[in-house]
Formats: structure tokens, sequence, C-alpha cells
């Protein structure tokens, strides 16, 4: 009897040693986005009485496991408050933009600090989708240039990337996914980019500018011929003691293509070593090629971290444009409060 124990004692003992060598191979992160927005100014009627809408705009489960030189990632978003159906068939709820994605799901090969391997599908390596955890960047609005993708947010395909010492790096991908929706591109459009960082750092902070080129070429259809377009980015992310510049600028040719820039300052204050809060001000131009819609937007904000990975955002942004209702729903002159409590955990 005491025999049976002690096997049994050593197959449990195993199992949990095996369990935990998985769990320190593989990591379970994410974070969650709650919103709420209240327009104090209707450009368009002049009234001042807006209701407020609240959003549980993200759940994010984000999954890491690493082996050898090999790296697989994966995350799931539950955005604006979607509802997975009893038969998984997708996602249903009254909210508008509701939906079950898959964010991100891709393969790393390490092959060298100079050449490595990304395969699958995941963000383009811009300065806001490299950092777009809403716990990273300081607005709660994202620009324009970056939700109206003057170059694609996202990929499926290859990637190939590296660092080539002195403080370069580079990125070379392509993507053929069924929905590009790149510079407007559609028609299943095949894009190629390259970009080429510098980073470099001093003894108060850091300075890195990137630049990236790319082109997008549609299918020929029975409509008419591929239409290419070529997209093109610079960047600029500037830290100095606790000090942060972040602009963006990018532009694409074509009647469907688009211009836009951005520009996000902020200062940090620390609070009893533990605390942190950081007021910042937002600028951001967007123009479209075809219409000359143009939109010139401002905010101005500040956010509260009481622990590190919590962060409240209070902000008011006011969007001009050049026509009396935007596509999305505003209007010139439209004034807006917005709050945002976001936890990422680890």
């Amino acid at each position: 009897m005491i025999r049976k124990v002690s096997q049994a004692a050593k197959i449990l003992a195993t199992i949990s040693f095996l369990f935990s060598m998985n769990a320190m191979a593989t990591d379970l992160f994410g974070y969650f986005e709650f919103d709420y927005g209240q327009k104090t100014k209707d450009g368009q009627s002049n009234s001042t009485t807006q209701a407020g809408e609240f959003d549980t705009a993200f759940v994010s489960i984000m999954m890491q496991h690493e082996v050898d030189i090999y790296k697989f990632f994966s995350e799931v978003e539950l955005q604006h408050g979607a509802e997975v159906t009893a038969d998984n068939t997708g996602a249903t709820t009254s909210t508008p933009n509701a939906a079950v994605v898959v964010e991100r799901a891709y393969a790393e090969m390490h092959f060298h600090p100079m050449f490595n391997v990304t395969l699958g599908k995941s963000l383009s390596p811009t300065l806001w989708k490299a950092n777009h955890y809403p716990n990273i960047v300081k607005p709660a609005s994202e620009p324009m240039m970056v939700s109206k993708e003057v170059i694609k947010g996202g990929y499926v395909g290859p990637m190939i990337y590296g660092h080539l010492g002195s403080g370069f790096s580079y990125n070379i991908w392509t993507d053929r996914s069924s929905n590009n929706s790149s510079v407007k591109a559609s028609n299943n459009a095949f894009s190629r980019f390259a970009r080429l960082a510098y980073e470099t750092k001093f003894s108060e902070g850091s300075v890195a500018v990137s630049y990236l080129a790319g082109t997008t070429e549609s299918e020929v259809t029975s409509t008419g011929p591929a239409i290419k377009y070529s997209p093109t980015s610079i960047d600029l992310n500037l830290t100095y003691g606790n000090f942060l510049l972040w602009v963006e600028s990018a532009a694409s040719d074509g009647s469907d293509g688009a211009k836009g820039a951005y520009a996000v300052a902020s200062y940090s204050f620390d609070i009893n070593g533990s605390q942190e809060v950081s007021p910042y001000i937002l600028f951001d131009q967007y123009k479209e090629n075809a219409t000359l819609d143009s939109f010139t937007n401002y905010g101005v904000g500040v956010n509260y971290k009481p622990i590190p990975n919590l962060v409240h955002k209070l902000e008011y942004y006011q969007q001009k444009n050049d026509i009396t209702l935007s596509t999305d729903g505003f209007a010139n002159g439209d004034q807006m409060i917005k709050y945002q409590l976001v936890y990422f955990y680890n």
C-alpha cells in the first residue's frame, strides 16, 4: 500500500513539474478597455445636449509560446461588446462594429540578429501600430491616418527583419489578404513594403526615426485593369527625460489615395514614486485625394496611472472638417469628452 502511494506521488509530482515547465514557456496576457464618450457640442445642429455612450471597446487575450528559435503568438479580441453565438457560428450583438477578431496569429523564427522571419497575420511596424496598446499610447482617440489606414495597419504573409548594427534596423513584408484595405485598394490587393529605421540612445532619452515605402496593386478584373498605389510614411519617436513626442506622416498617390499626419506630445509627472500623471496634446490631419475632404482634429487630455498596468484617460477632442457631415458621424465643429479605462494583465 505504501509503495502504491509512493508511486502515485511520483506520478503527481512529474505531472506537476511538466505543467510548471509548460507554464514557464507559455505566457498568457492581454488587456481590457472600457470607453465612455459624450458630445458636448454638435457642429451640425449647434446643440449642446447629447447623450453619452458607453462601450466595452476591447477584451484582448494574448498567448505566446517560445521553444528553441521559434516563437508563436496569437491575439484574439472581443470588440465593442461582441457575443459568441451558442453554436459558435460568429458574433451577434446589437452594438455597432461588434466582432470577434483574430488580431494577430504568427510564428517567428530567430536565426540571427540581422535576419529573422515572421509568418502569419500581424500588425505593420509603423510607429502607432508597433506601440498600439491603449496603456502605452497617450491619446484616447486614434489619429485618422491610422484609423483610415493610409498605410495598411496589418498584413497576412511573410516578413523578414533584423538589426543591421549602429542603430539601424529593417523590415520587409508582403500582404496578400482577401480584405486588404491598404490605401482603399480592393479586389484582393497585393502589397509590398519596406521600412528602414534608426535609433540612438543618450543619457536622458532616445530618438528614433523611420522611413517606409511600398506598393499596393489590385488584381485585374472584368471591369478594369489593375490599380497601383505607392504609399510612403516617415515617423519620429523622441523621449527626453519625462517628455515624449510622436510625429508620423503618411501619403499615397492615386485617386483613391489619401494623406495624413499627427503629432502627440506629453510630459509625465511621478507621484510618490509609484503613480504617474501625463498630460498630453494631440494634433491630427487627414485629407482624401478623390473627394478633397479634409479633417483637422485637436485633442488635449491626461493619463493617470495609479499602478503601472492600469490607466485612466480623460480627453477633450474637437474635429473640424470642410464638409457638412463626415462619414464617421462627426459634423464640422463637433466637440467631445472621452473617458477610457484600460488594464493590462500578465
